[in-house]
């Protein structure tokens, strides 16, 4: 199944919506004041949002039936321009999603970055000292995107002639299977983009790969300090809703900070949260994408390979990361995307 996780139970989904509704109307009458009563997940409100890493930063509500998840990310736009859009909340890359915002086409508000770090470059069958250099092949996804001018600011030798890159159309995925498989045609060694949780797969099926560098950490690095994160999965909500109905969104958002917080410092506690919900390990990957045995391994220790962004950097914290602070981020790696979100 490629679109969207039970997209064919939509219909079920709708009238699970409708009951809801109706339960958490009586109980609000019931007792306003009390905080028990407060409805945290939004749950008559969709959110949409693509399978993978973004989803462990909002995995209380990934869990309900008030969330869709889909693998075909392209799908997802259409209802960042919907008015009428059926999801009060879309999960999507940040900046091509900004860039529609600042068009004025997107009818959604950015509340703020949901993962901003987990792209690595890695080595298959490379030498133990060995470093990307000109004439090297590589691997790689997204030909003009976000993830294209990550490796031209990091790995300028990629993009010398001499070089050759493959770009592999469906993504993360793709690129996985290809390092599981071992060689990229005739090259039996290369270079390779790819994001967690998918590497840590691909590292737990092939010794001959080796995680070469952490683009965030990279970044970091190459900016002498001034930027610790990638604009990855952006977090919006749809302006009608936003203007109508502050208070749940509000509300929303103190669980968001919740999920955030609890995927850097308390895995445990997210995979507590994932068994009492009930849902079946199969259920779990489809919708997630990814399975639940890797955020112990990934996140244990503070460790973060998720790259879950710092909750304080959503729209109105401490350390909010906006708009602004990001198109300084595009300027400072080259990106075409600078000064159009």
């Amino acid at each position: 199944m490629k679109k969207s996780y039970k997209l064919l139970g939509f219909l079920a989904v709708v009238t699970s919506i409708v009951s809801l509704a109706s339960c958490n109307s009586a109980a609000n009458n019931d007792d306003d004041n009390n905080e028990d009563s407060i409805d945290y997940l939004d749950k008559d409100s969709m959110m949409l949002s693509p399978a993978g890493a973004p989803n462990l930063a909002v995995y209380s509500k990934v869990l309900t039936t008030s969330s869709l998840t889909t693998t075909t990310p392209a799908d997802i736009p259409a209802q960042l321009l919907d008015t009428n859009s059926f999801y009060n909340y879309v999960v999507f890359d940040a900046v091509n999603a900004l860039k529609l915002v600042k068009a004025n086409k997107a009818k959604y508000t950015f509340l703020g970055l949901l993962t901003s770090g987990n792209y690595h470059l890695v080595g298959f069958n490379q030498e133990v000292d060995a470093v990307p250099a000109i004439g090297d092949h590589f691997v790689s996804f997204g030909k003009g995107l976000m993830t294209d001018e990550i490796m031209k600011f990091l790995v300028p030798e990629a993009y010398e002639s001499g070089s050759t890159i493959n770009y592999l159309e469906t993504g993360v995925s793709a690129v996985a299977q290809k390092l599981i498989a071992g060689p990229d045609g005739e090259y039996t060694s290369y270079w390779a983009l790819i994001a967690e949780p998918a590497l840590q797969n691909v590292l737990n099926k092939n010794n001959k790969v080796k995680d070469y560098k952490n683009c965030t950490t990279w970044i970091k690095e190459k900016t002498d300090g001034k930027f610790d994160f990638i604009p990855q999965g952006g977090l919006f909500v749809k302006n009608s809703y936003y203007e109508s109905s502050l208070t749940n969104v509000n509300n929303f958002m103190v669980q968001v900070k919740k999920d955030m917080t609890n995927a850097i410092n308390n895995p445990t506690k997210v995979i507590e949260d994932i068994t009492n919900s009930k849902m079946t390990s199969d259920d779990f990957t489809k919708k997630f994408g990814f399975n639940s045995s890797l955020i112990d391994p990934l996140q244990k220790n503070s460790s973060n390979l998720f790259g879950i962004s710092d909750p304080k950097g959503l729209i109105g914290g401490d350390k909010a990361i906006n708009t602004t602070k990001i198109n300084e981020f595009l300027i400072e790696i080259g990106s075409a995307s600078a000064n159009h979100i």
